[in-house]
């Protein structure tokens, strides 16, 4: 074999050698050789604008609105339906339209029922006894049923001189109203007299207790004088001002 034939033979082993060496090309979209274009399709759901309630009272201020990935929340206000004011009372409920509340029927209260005679004539009342020494008190009581009475105790039950009448009455025929009260003038004489302040601001109703006592000894007399306006809650003028004097002696 001469020179130039062996040298074509290693030449040609080399390369089918060197061919031979070089790794498969890897499938496309296998592990380790992937794009874009061999993930799947995605696909996501329609988006829904959110709306308002469409329960009574709502309306919708701004709609949603769609800003490119999703819907924006829209502006909603609620309207709470109207009520009657208290000094009256609901008799037709509102109805709701769409926009606005229409319908509401109120009636007004009836003012206060007439007050009774008696009670404008609270005056002064007296309860004395000849006892020396003895301790008692009287006690004028206006009450929320709409009485009123003149309480007396610790003397003898036939203390031969007492004064003013009635010694009970009415100050309103309807106790269902809502009242409220002042105390425009207390002034105490002798004793001890409750209570011995104004009350100038108007204030819900109670059961109230004016009293003047004496302890006996050498406090022969118990005295006091006060003025209560009552009305019912809401209005302006008083529907009663009373006036009326405790008047307690021991006859020390």
């Amino acid at each position: 074999m001469n020179i130039q034939k062996l040298l074509f033979l290693v030449l040609l082993s080399l390369l089918t050698g060197s061919a031979s060496a070089q790794p498969e090309r890897p499938v496309r979209c296998a592990p380790g050789n992937q794009d874009a274009s061999c993930v799947g399709v995605l696909y996501n759901p329609p988006q829904v604008a959110p709306t308002c309630s469409s329960s009574a009272g709502w309306v919708t201020v701004t709609p949603a609105q769609w800003i490119g990935s999703r819907y924006s929340t829209p502006v909603c206000n609620y309207t709470p339906p109207p009520t009657c004011p208290p000094s009256s009372t609901q008799t037709g409920s509102p109805n709701w339209n769409g926009a606005a509340w229409t319908g509401l029927q109120c009636q007004a209260n009836s003012p206060p029922s007439p007050l009774a005679t008696s009670a404008g004539n609270a005056g002064s009342y007296g309860y004395f006894t000849t006892k020396l020494s003895a301790a008692g008190s009287e006690t004028f009581v206006i009450n929320t049923d709409g009485t009123w009475a003149v309480q007396r105790s610790g003397f003898q039950s036939n203390a031969p001189r007492s004064s003013g009448n009635p010694t009970s009455g009415t100050w309103t025929t309807d106790a269902t109203q809502a009242y409220e009260y002042t105390i425009t003038a207390a002034s105490k004489g002798l004793g001890t007299v409750t209570p011995s302040t104004t009350t100038l601001t108007w204030t819900a109703m109670a059961n109230l207790a004016f009293r003047a006592s004496t302890p006996g000894g050498g406090v022969p007399e118990g005295d006091g004088t006060w003025t209560v306006n009552i009305r019912q809650k809401g209005t302006t003028s008083p529907v009663l001002t009373m006036t009326f004097e405790l008047d307690v002696a021991n006859g020390d």
